[in-house]
């Protein structure tokens, strides 16, 4: 039992600590009235859009086949739209729903794998379906070929094909041990293939133009090369005559000294007039032939029979003996024994004295075009590596006329 003090100093014991259980209350707050919450922005309800949506098919554009494997952005809706691209329908290859986008502008770029990108501007209207049609995607070019010399057979070589369209490079290619190049991935469009030679190596004798505007793969070309030549040989001339000073072979010139030997690199095959200028500045003319394979060719020794008076310009060539006085226009296609077009080398003969009076070079197509001939009729001789053919034309005044040589081998 506690006594009377101890009960009572137990009670003001008490008594005090709950007085300053009040006071701490107090002086925390507890009794004051608590504040009302404030709402922030992000509690508030958002705040409703107006959307549309759109449809449309993704197709290939050659073949009008739907493009399963394809992909669908929407540019200009970043951070006000909750849009959604619906999954293909199983049913109609290609096609494509996007729901939920916001009314207003926007571009909608449709891909492929392998395709070129098309992008089609858009106005959402809010509750409607936009239907944005057939998008038809252009496939990317892949062009592939082989390097051929004038017969037609490949040719082992380190050198590189070049791609160009619009006069710029766009890509080059190496061929492989077999003679095939590749180019992919290309941009439709117009392009040409040649092989650029450096100083006395290989090179085209026509680019091969390439029309790829619509894409797709073009393969099985044959570009052909023609192989530079070396021309060595020594001149003999008549005892008494001026020596020999220069050797021109189209655009090569080569001067002479000594015992009249020369040498002329990076030249093309086929036939052709050299000239050479003796010590009294005439020039005399006369006919080579240079193979077409990649050897040295040597011209053992050509002999000038007698001297010519000077010629300050080089003299009309005669017209065949049945020119009517005017002049035409020939076009020439030269085919190999296949029916291919093939490049080749044409001598324009007069049938009666067999004199070369016009000397012109084909494209990689084999197609010349050949202005201001002198009416009449005349003998088209044409060679292309081991090949060759020969026809007659007839040409009438201010007129164009059409002749297509096909080659063969010679008779044995």
């Amino acid at each position: 039992m506690l006594s009377s003090e101890e009960r009572t100093g137990l009670r003001f014991t008490l008594l005090g600590g709950g007085v300053l259980l009040f006071a701490l209350l107090a002086w925390l707050g507890f009794f004051a009235d608590a504040p009302t919450p404030q709402a922030t922005p992000a509690d508030l309800p958002p705040t409703l859009l107006p959307i549309g949506h759109l449809r449309g098919r993704a197709v290939d554009a050659n073949g009008d086949f739907g493009l399963v494997a394809r992909t669908l952005e929407v540019d200009g809706v970043a951070g006000h739209s909750d849009h959604r691209v619906l999954p293909a329908d199983a049913g109609l290859p290609g096609s494509f729903q996007v729901r939920a986008l916001p009314a207003g502008r926007c571009a909608v770029r449709v891909a492929a794998e392998g395709y070129v990108t098309a992008t089609r501007n858009a106005e959402i209207v809010a509750g409607q379906t936009l239907d944005l049609g057939t998008v038809a995607l252009l496939p990317l070019a892949t062009i592939t070929g082989r390097v051929v010399d004038a017969a037609g057979a490949g040719i082992a070589t380190n050198a590189s094909v070049r791609l160009r369209s619009e006069d710029r490079e766009v890509a080059r290619a190496a061929c492989d041990r077999h003679s095939a190049f590749q180019f992919t991935a290309l941009l439709p469009g117009r392009y040409e293939l040649d092989v650029p030679g450096a100083g006395d190596d290989d090179s085209t004798l026509a680019p091969l133009v390439v029309d790829m505007t619509r894409g797709g793969i073009r393969s099985g070309l044959s570009l052909q090369v023609v192989p530079a030549l070396r021309l060595t040989g020594q001149l003999v001339l008549p005892i008494g005559s001026d020596p020999p000073r220069a050797l021109r072979v189209g655009e090569f010139e080569a001067q002479i000294v000594g015992d009249g030997r020369f040498e002329l690199v990076g030249l093309r095959a086929g036939s052709g007039v050299a000239s050479v200028r003796l010590a009294g500045c005439e020039w005399h003319d006369f006919g080579f032939a240079l193979p077409s394979a990649a050897v040295t060719f040597t011209l053992a020794a050509v002999t000038i029979e007698q001297a010519a008076p000077p010629l300050p310009t080089p003299p009309p060539a005669p017209r065949p003996p049945d020119a009517a006085g005017g002049t035409a226009t020939l076009h020439i296609l030269v085919r190999d024994d296949v029916g291919q077009g093939c490049a080749a080398v044409l001598r324009l003969v007069d049938p009666t004295s067999g004199a070369l009076q016009r000397l012109a070079y084909t494209t990689h197509a084999g197609a010349a075009r050949i202005e201001a001939l002198p009416a009449g009729t005349w003998r088209v001789d044409a060679e292309s590596g081991r090949q060759i053919g020969s026809s007659a034309v007839s040409l009438r005044d201010d007129a164009v006329a059409e002749l297509e040589l096909r080659l063969a081998d010679p008779p044995p």
